[in-house]
């Protein structure tokens, strides 16, 4: 369902299931990962935007709570998903509101980049987690970042005040959380590709292939036999955090 007015006439940068090009399928990807830590559990999503993520998580949760600052998205969400299990609310990532609730998980996906201080964000979610609670959260790799930047073109960075590097992103949320594990994200390609990056630790490829446009295409465009693009496949890799576009992590809260 696509509101009136777009979103992204709205917000300055929303990830919605009818925009073109590849950065829905990533995001997308990223709510399917947290499927399994969601499964019979309370959750918060927060940063939901057009609702469809939190929609997804709810076909496996107990129950979902997604909020967003942006009331446009909130009244979109609420006309469009709708589930015994799932309520929209507008409510600041940095302050989000003890009425909400104590929650064995949190989502929170591309989010942090926007947040000039984070600490207020993750000390608020750190308390409303329950002991042994679990954050999941997914910002966009700042060496990657900074070398498409280098090539002149932002890309889908323009936006982002609080762009972290893997080692700042662990470092940023051991101050609140007990164990940290980082994954990449990137497309799943061959034994070879996989290896290709694995070995590529300096990111070297984004100098051979000098526009992000083309990139994206190469990364998001998988052809099938007959030539028709096809959705692409992610790998979330504890091995290829360095080279992956894009960095997952998975945060248990500190026990008092």
């Amino acid at each position: 369902m696509k509101p009136t007015r777009s979103l992204h006439e709205l917000e300055e940068e929303r990830i919605v299931p009818w925009s073109a090009g590849g950065h829905f399928a990533w995001h997308r990807a990223r709510y399917e990962f947290a499927l399994p830590y969601a499964a019979g559990r309370r959750l918060l999503d927060v940063g939901t935007g057009e609702g469809y993520g939190a929609s997804l998580l709810a076909t496996a949760a107990s129950e979902v709570v997604a909020v967003d600052y942006s009331p446009a998205a909130i009244d979109h969400a609420r006309s469009a998903y709708r589930s015994s299990n799932l309520s929209f609310q507008v409510a600041e990532a940095a302050s989000l509101p003890q009425e909400l609730g104590s929650f064995d998980v949190v989502t929170a996906f591309e989010l942090i980049e926007h947040l000039e201080d984070d600490a207020e964000f993750l000390a608020g979610v750190a308390a409303l987690l329950r002991p042994h609670g679990v954050l999941l959260l997914s910002t966009p790799n700042a060496r990657v970042e900074r070398l498409v930047g280098s090539l002149g073109e932002s890309g889908p960075y323009a936006y982002h005040v609080n762009s972290l590097v893997p080692r700042q992103l662990q470092s940023r949320l051991r101050r609140f959380f007990r164990e940290v594990t980082l994954y990449g994200q990137s497309v799943r390609g061959s034994r070879l590709h996989a290896l290709l990056k694995t070995v590529d630790v300096m990111n070297l490829r984004h100098y051979l292939v000098r526009s992000y446009s083309l990139q994206q295409k190469l990364a998001t465009s998988v052809l099938s036999r007959g030539g028709a693009a096809q959705a692409p496949a992610f790998r979330f890799s504890r091995h290829l955090v360095r080279q992956s576009p894009h960095t997952i992590a998975v945060a248990c809260r500190l026990t008092p």
